[in-house]
């Protein structure tokens, strides 16, 4: 049984041969990089310069040699960035930090300075008034050919060749944690209450984005996906973020 037979065994609550195994094969269910760095000198394997898998999170990307180790089920067919935009981290400009933008203008910093990873300082919608900001907004182009330019051919490596489960990327984090990392978190909250027309807005001209993603992604890969990720930020280590009324009146139907 091979790695794609066996967790499409699992999701259909069926009994594999043994348990599937996953690290790396999201962002979400992966390893940080100084952790990483440790579990290969753990399993006697050697030091090596370690590829980034998502900068902000400062996550791995889980090497051949560890996978085999470990016996790694899962593995990422992710999308690739728009042609017009590259992460470009400035060192210099902010006394002990450095930072860059994202291709949706939010910013991101982490102290030179034992940073584990990149934390939020600028929010682009922070001082928006008006639904005219959102829709003049410079927003990324969810179906730049450059995404898609290895991504059928990715997912058939992955699935014929390697005989893995392909778990198909999206275009971005889900549509809440977008709205509240754009508009900012101290605006987020309150604008679900005093200024929803503005907040819904913005979500529904993300969900607009991702689905014009998904409507190029899905066709061109086909069969070949097994899981495709959309994933969303809800709670805390301790509770809720939304009460359940709110997110049943307004995130729930987007969701949907």
């Amino acid at each position: 049984m091979n790695s794609r037979q066996r967790v499409k065994m699992a999701l259909n609550h069926q009994e594999p041969d043994r348990i599937p195994f996953d690290l790396g094969g999201t962002v979400l269910t992966s390893i940080h990089v100084n952790a990483y760095r440790n579990l290969r000198r753990y399993l006697g394997l050697p030091d090596k310069d370690v590829e980034i898998m998502d900068v902000f999170q400062q996550i791995a990307v889980v090497d051949e040699d560890v996978r085999q180790k470990l016996g790694c089920d899962c593995r990422n067919v992710a999308p690739r960035s728009s042609a017009t935009f590259k992460i470009v981290v400035d060192e210099d400009s902010m006394p002990g930090y450095r930072f860059f933008h994202d291709e949706w203008g939010i910013g991101w910093r982490m102290p030179k300075d034992g940073g584990f990873y990149y934390d939020m300082f600028h929010h682009p919608f922070a001082n928006s008034t008006s639904i005219d900001d959102i829709k003049n907004f410079p927003w990324p182009d969810p179906v730049d050919p450059a995404r898609f330019a290895t991504l059928k051919e990715s997912a058939r490596h992955v699935a014929e060749d390697l005989g893995e489960p392909v778990i198909l990327g999206g275009l971005a984090a889900g549509f809440v944690e977008l709205a509240a990392w754009t508009r900012g978190f101290a605006h987020f909250y309150p604008d679900l209450v005093t200024n929803l027309d503005w907040m819904t807005y913005l979500m529904d001209t993300i969900i607009d984005l991702k689905l014009a993603y998904w409507e190029v992604a899905l066709p061109l890969v086909g069969d070949y996906a097994d899981v495709v990720q959309e994933a969303d930020d809800l709670a805390g280590q301790f509770g809720l973020l939304i009460s359940p009324e709110t997110y049943r009146k307004i995130i729930k139907p987007r969701h949907k």
